[in-house]
């Protein structure tokens, strides 16, 4: 779940200015609050005009401040180049026990996460994590919490530590009276329930966020999307498409990639599900083309999976076997264990229903990383695709159902012969 978060400060939720304080910190403060409000373009302009005064009264630290705004606003339109040197900026111009040095070494470890590389994200954000308790930068801190789980340990499919690091986050939002923060860690969290099948839960969160977010802004799009999710498992799937309108409205006033990308899956599913797989293809091609232009690289995996799936409805099995097989090498070096595994498993079904010899290969990578990683509710998200494939191979049909130590695997099957490939799943 990409709701990263980029505003670090529990200031005024709706900004409210007065012309006797014009000082910088105000207008970094206003520029936070627009930012959390979902206006872009004002956020913006208040944290340029904020730098342009402190370097105006050679205020420095006003300046590192900025400049930390100013990456975070360009972060959340997903510019990363210019992110990356502003962050840089606010670090030559601020000392480790600055926030402002904290905040910008955030924005570099999320810049990394979206850029394809891990290693060095969550190094960035577990040194924020670090230099926040130690120089009692708390709302840094509660920020960073969130950010590990929802730009690190989610696309790497650690869904435990995800929940571990998000819950902290939410205390820290209560602790700290910030109300306006708790919907970053929520979202995660619901995204996480969904995706592994327990969508009870994931209600639950939903209503949490209803109670949480701000009108036309990112959070909302986010609890937009999830109710978009959760109606496909409903008595009313065809609600999912009036969340996912309302979602994409606030995405394309916002510019946010993640929350872009997002909604087009989420449509994409929802078309192949009711039989429209040309719709669903034009979506995850759509949702494609905007991760590959941003360079956001685990997006980018997902919408190849996405987008093979819809070749797949449509009986072309050689684009579909191509999509999945670009997004195992788009997602390998990510270490985005969940959603190459994924990969795997659905290349693998493509093949076992083509009798390709390479099939059994193919279920075995599957199946140990079903097994490594835990992802046997997988198996029941997708119980019409998995059915075929384990009666094949009965001895990993076993293997799997005893790793999943009476967790549900395959619980309640009913295949049908005619368009397992499509109907069901994830």
């Amino acid at each position: 779940m990409k709701n990263r978060q980029t505003s670090t400060e529990p200031k005024n939720i709706v900004p409210n200015f007065s012309k006797s304080d014009t000082s910088t910190e105000k207008l970094i403060d206003n520029s936070r609050a627009y930012e959390r409000a979902g206006d872009i373009a004002a956020a913006l302009q208040l944290a340029q005009q904020a730098l342009q005064q402190a370097k105006t009264t050679g205020d420095t630290a006003g300046q590192a401040n900025a400049l930390a705004q100013l990456a975070h606003v360009h972060f959340r339109q997903g510019q990363y180049a210019p992110a990356q040197s502003l962050a840089k900026e606010a670090l030559a111009l601020s000392t480790p026990a600055d926030s402002a040095y904290v905040a910008a070494l955030m924005v570099l470890g999320l810049c990394a996460a979206e850029n394809g590389n891990p290693a060095a994200a969550e190094t960035y954000l577990h040194r924020t994590i670090e230099l926040s308790r130690a120089h009692r930068h708390r709302h840094i801190l509660r920020a960073a919490l969130h950010n590990l789980s929802a730009m690190v340990y989610t696309p790497q499919g650690k869904f435990s530590l995800a929940l571990a690091a998000d819950a902290e986050s939410l205390r820290l939002a209560d602790t700290l009276n910030t109300p306006e923060a708790r919907w970053f860690p929520l979202a995660t969290m619901g995204w996480i329930y969904f995706v592994t099948g327990q969508y009870t839960d994931a209600a639950a969160i939903a209503e949490q966020l209803a109670q949480t977010v701000l009108p036309r802004s990112l959070g909302e799009g986010f609890y937009f999307c999830l109710q978009g999710d959760l109606a496909q498992e409903g008595d009313s799937p065809a609600e999912a498409e009036l969340f996912y309108a309302k979602a994409r409205a606030i995405a394309e006033a916002i510019g946010d990639p993640g929350l872009s990308v997002l909604l087009r899956l989420g449509l994409s599913r929802y078309h192949r599900r009711s039989g429209n797989p040309a719709a669903a293809l034009n979506w995850a091609d759509d949702a494609c083309a905007i991760a590959e232009r941003v360079g956001y690289r685990h997006l980018f995996g997902m919408a190849l999976v996405a987008r093979g799936r819809a070749a797949w409805c449509m009986e072309n099995l050689s684009a579909a076997a191509t999509d999945f097989r670009a997004a195992i090498e788009v997602l390998s070096p990510l270490r985005a264990n969940f959603d190459l595994t994924r990969a795997y498993y659905f290349l693998a079904i493509l093949a076992q229903q083509q009798d390709d010899p390479a099939a059994e290969a193919l279920w075995l990578e599957a199946a140990e990383r079903i097994i490594r990683h835990g992802y046997t509710f997988l198996l029941d998200v997708t119980a019409d695709l998995a059915f075929p494939l384990l009666a094949a191979w009965p001895f990993f049909r076993n293997f799997v159902l005893l790793a999943s130590r009476g967790k549900g695997a395959l619980r309640g099957l009913a295949w049908s012969r005619r368009g397992w490939c499509c109907r069901m799943g994830k």
